[in-house]
C-alpha cells in the first residue's frame, strides 16, 4: 500500500466505529465480492485487527437487520 495512504489515515479522527458482525444472510451488492462464510469471517477479523492496532474504540453490531438498527441507534444517542 502506498505510504501516502497510511499518512491521510492518520488524518482521520474516530469517536467510534461501528463493526458488523456476519451473522446476517449475504447480500451481493456489486462493490463488494466475499460472499463465502469463510471470507466474510476472515474479512470481519482483519478488520476488527486494524482497529484494535490502531485505538479505535469499536461496538461489535450484531443480529438482524431490525435488531442491529436499533442497538446502532441506541448506541449513537448514548455516545
Amino acid at each position: 500500500m502506498p505510504a501516502l495512504l497510511f499518512e491521510l489515515e492518520r488524518e482521520v479522527v474516530y469517536d467510534h466505529y461501528f463493526l458488523f458482525d456476519t451473522d446476517v444472510p449475504w447480500v451481493a451488492d456489486g462493490m463488494r465480492d466475499l460472499a463465502s462464510d469463510e471470507q466474510r469471517r476472515a474479512m470481519l477479523a482483519s478488520f476488527r485487527h486494524e482497529l484494535e492496532c490502531r485505538g479505535i474504540a469499536y461496538t461489535l453490531v450484531r443480529g438482524n437487520y431490525a435488531e442491529r438498527d436499533a442497538f446502532v441507534k441506541a448506541m449513537v444517542d448514548r455516545l
